[in-house]
C-alpha cells in the first residue's frame, strides 16, 4: 500500500501546485496497482480489481457533469480501486467528501462566503428538483470561472487523507 500512498501524495502535491492531476501519473499508478495484483498471484483478487475501478466513475459521473468534481479526481478514485477492494474504495470516496468539507468550510468562512455559497448550493438543488434535470453548477462565462476558482480546493489532498485513514483502519 506504500505504492498507493506514494502515487496519491504525488497527485496531491501536483494538484496543490498546478490545479490538475497528470494522466501520466494516473497511468503509472494503474500499472503499479495491476502489477502488485499480479505479483500476489491470487486469481480472486483479479476479479475484485474491476469493481473498484468501475465504481467511482459510475457513482461520481453526475458530479463531473455538474462541474463540481474534476475528471482527475474521479480517475484517482479508480486508481484507489486498483489497490483496494470496492468497499474500501467507497469508504475513501465518502471520507474524502467529509475531509473536503472540513477544508472548505474554514476557507469559505475566511473569505466570508459560507452563507452565500450555501444559498447558491440550495438554489441549485431546488432548481434541479423543480426542472427535473441537472445542469452545470457554475454559471457560464467569466462569473462561473471566477466562482469555481474562488471556491475550489485541490481535492487530491482530501483523497490522500481519506485513503490514509482507510488504510489505517478508519472507515464508515
Amino acid at each position: 500500500m506504500k505504492l498507493l500512498a506514494a502515487v496519491l501524495l504525488l497527485a496531491a502535491l501536483w494538484d496543490l501546485r498546478k490545479g490538475k492531476i497528470p494522466n501520466l501519473l494516473i497511468l503509472i499508478g494503474f500499472i503499479l496497482g495491476f502489477g502488485q495484483l499480479l505479483s500476489e498471484k491470487d486469481i480472486d483478487q483479479i476479479f475484485n480489481f474491476f469493481p473498484g475501478i468501475i465504481l467511482p466513475p459510475v457513482l461520481l459521473f453526475p458530479l463531473f457533469r455538474t462541474g463540481t468534481l474534476g475528471a482527475g479526481d474521479i480517475k484517482l478514485f479508480s486508481l484507489i480501486g486498483c489497490f483496494l477492494p470496492a468497499r474500501d474504495t467507497l469508504n475513501c470516496i465518502l471520507l474524502s467528501f467529509f475531509c473536503g468539507a472540513l477544508f472548505s468550510i474554514p476557507l469559505l468562512l475566511l473569505q466570508r462566503r459560507l452563507i452565500s455559497r450555501m444559498r447558491y448550493a440550495l438554489s441549485f438543488l431546488l432548481g434541479c428538483l423543480m426542472q427535473r434535470s441537472v445542469g452545470s453548477y457554475y454559471p457560464p462565462g467569466e462569473e462561473g470561472e471566477r466562482m469555481k476558482k474562488e471556491t475550489s480546493i485541490p481535492f487530491a489532498v482530501p483523497i490522500l487523507i481519506s485513503t490514509l485513514l482507510v488504510l489505517g483502519g478508519i472507515g464508515l
